[in-house]
This record gives structure tokens, sequence and C-alpha cells, in this order.
């Protein structure tokens, strides 16, 4: 049961083909083109006589690195683990390349990858005895002479730490989601990302098995086909339910949000946004609408939810529209044992009083 594995972040794009115990099969090291790493991929499977169709799962390193190359190896690999239907894991380009470098119990490691603009990613880690990559501190962009020297991905270390990424992929029970990968620049690019043209309607009872699909791709542990039908089962004026559509890809649904009134005072149950059409203000446009929605049908004491307590950015998007943490659910999401924190905005905060944009 084979692993294929590829890096596509640094100048040297590198392909593995590892089999199930980590042992390294085949591999190819790219001269400089992240384009040519399909044909890499080909050369490997043959000389290891590997079937696509035999392929267990795919590892992709996400990044840091440059746009172009890891944009080229992310959808490569994201294409043929969709066409194969095999999982998708990634891992930190990092890691990939301190892994290359490193010795179990060794000493502290630098990987570096050139960033442009004069800079480079760094990350200081180290390799334990039981081959695991540890990080040490935060990573960073830091000047390319003070960075040192750029760390090259090899065959080795990306077929050990690949195959540890797949090995904590299934022992985790992470979905795998191709089209819920993508690539960690390190930073904004300069391009705008991919246009899309979100259109905001309401979600109808034929969306459900739309539904499903995006909140599997936002959460690993996500809603059921019953928990949504609820939702869609309670009397109109105690439910609003939006969509966000993309109209130039056949209004497929790339975001949602629902609310229920319980009791006297509404119950934000979930706002999601795919990962590929993140970065669009579709969540805050979202939130922005039901609230509206709510206080059009009485918005009674105010908004509640629960988020979980490491969710910086859905924090955030909460707070910027009036939200305040007044408690803590401990152990409240039963997949992570995660704290979740309680949020309100209520009728009587001077965040009501203000009109919504």
């Amino acid at each position: 049961m084979p692993l294929l594995c590829l890096d596509t972040a640094t100048a040297s794009p590198v392909v593995a083909l590892v089999d199930d115990d980590g042992v390294l099969l085949a591999a190819r090291v790219v001269d400089g083109r992240a384009q040519e790493v399909l044909g890499a991929i080909d050369e490997v499977l043959t000389e290891a006589s590997v079937a696509k169709a035999d392929l267990v799962a795919v590892v992709v390193g996400l990044g840091p690195g440059t746009f172009t190359g890891l944009r080229v190896g992310v959808s490569t690999a994201r294409g043929i683990a969709d066409t194969l239907g095999v999982p998708l894991y990634g891992e930190s380009s990092l890691v990939l390349a301190g892994a290359s470098h490193a010795e179990a119990g060794g000493s502290l490691v630098r990987a570096v990858i050139p960033a442009g603009r004069g800079e480079s990613f760094v990350q200081d880690m180290r390799m334990g005895d039981d081959g695991v990559m540890l990080v040490e501190g935060g990573s960073g962009v830091v000047s390319v002479d003070a960075a040192g020297a750029a760390t090259p991905v090899t065959p080795a270390g990306l077929a050990r730490a690949g195959w540890r990424a797949w090995q904590r992929g299934v022992r985790e029970g992470e979905a795998g989601d191709p089209l819920a990968t993508t690539p960690d620049y390190g930073r904004a690019p300069d391009a705008d990302p991919p246009r899309m043209d979100v259109r905001h309607d309401e979600l109808s009872i034929d969306d459900l098995d739309a539904l499903l699909v995006l909140e599997a791709r936002c959460f690993a542990t996500p809603w059921t086909r019953e928990m949504y039908a609820g939702e869609f089962a309670r009397a109109r004026e105690d439910v609003v339910l939006l969509a966000a559509r993309d109209a130039g890809a056949n209004r497929r649904l790339v975001g949602a949000a629902l609310a229920a009134r319980i009791g006297d005072c509404w119950h934000v149950m979930n706002v999601l946004v795919d990962p590929i059409a993140r970065g669009r203000g579709i969540a805050s446009r979202l939130v922005e609408d039901l609230l509206a929605r709510t206080r059009e049908l009485g918005a009674g004491e105010g908004w509640t939810l629960e988020v979980r307590d490491g969710n910086v950015a859905a924090i955030a998007l909460y707070e910027r529209h009036g939200f305040a943490t007044v408690g803590t659910r401990p152990g409240y999401y039963e997949d992570t044992g995660d704290d979740a924190l309680v949020m309100w905005l209520r009728t009587e905060s001077p965040a009501f009083a203000k009109e919504p944009s």
C-alpha cells in the first residue's frame, strides 16, 4: 500500500514513493520547475512498478515557500487524491526540510526556505528519539543574511516526515479531504486570490447534501444530516438559514450560517466557509446578514454562541460584530476535549444600538 509524497516549496521539488512501513521505494528531485512534478511522479511509479490506483494516500508539503511552486504542488496533490478517492494530508515544508537534516535525538537544526524579497522563512527544530520533529519556538521571516543557507528537502527527509504525517492523520482520524487542503504561503501573496462571484441567499432543504459536504471540509467532527434536518424543520419565524454561493461555479455552496430562536434569544448555531473561499469577507457578510435578519424577526435578549477557545479567527470575527466572551464550557468539544467560549451580544449592549451595515 504505497504512499505518494511531494514537496514543491523549494527551488528543487521532490517526489518520493514510500511503502506502508516508511521505506523509501523510489524518488526524484526536480531541477527547479514545479511544473515538472507530474513527470517525476510517473517516473517513480514506473520505477517501483506501482500503479496510481494502488496508492493509499498522498502527502504534500504545504509551505511556506514560493507562491507558484506551492500552487502547483498542492493543486497536483489535490487532483491526484481527489481523482483516486484517497486521503490527502499536508505537512509543513519547514518540517520536511528539517527532517531532511536532523538525526533522532540529535542537536537543533534550522530549516530555511527562501521567501523572496531578500528574506527567508526559518524554523528551529530537533528530531525526537521517536523520529518526530519537535519545533523550537515559532517560525518567522528574516533577512537572507540572518537566515543562512537554504535547506533542501531530500528524498529521505520527505519520505520520513511524509510517512509520519500520514500515520498521524490516520491515528487522529483526519478526513484528509483534498479540497480542504490549501497552501500556507507564510504571508499574503501579492496577487489577488482567484475570483469568485459570491451571491448570498437562503438555504433550502435541497441544499442539505451540499451543506454536509461543506461541513465536512470545515470541521473534523461535522454536524450530521439529522442535525441539519432538525434546523430546517423549525418554524420559519424561529430560524434563519443563509447561504453564500459562487455564481461563477454553478452556484456551488461556499458558505452558510444558521441561527435559531430558543426561548427569548437567538443561538448562532453555525457559520462556515469553504477553506478554498476564505479571505474574501464571506464569513463577515454572513454574520452581518444573520444579525440583520434576526433583528427583523425580533432580537429578544440578543444572540449567543459557543466557539472553540483556540479558534482565534472565529473569535475575532464575532468580536468585530459586538460579541463578548462571558464564560467557558470546559471540555465542550468531545472530539478534542477543547473548551468552548460562550459569547453574547445582548440587546442592551452598545454594540446592539449600532445599526448593521
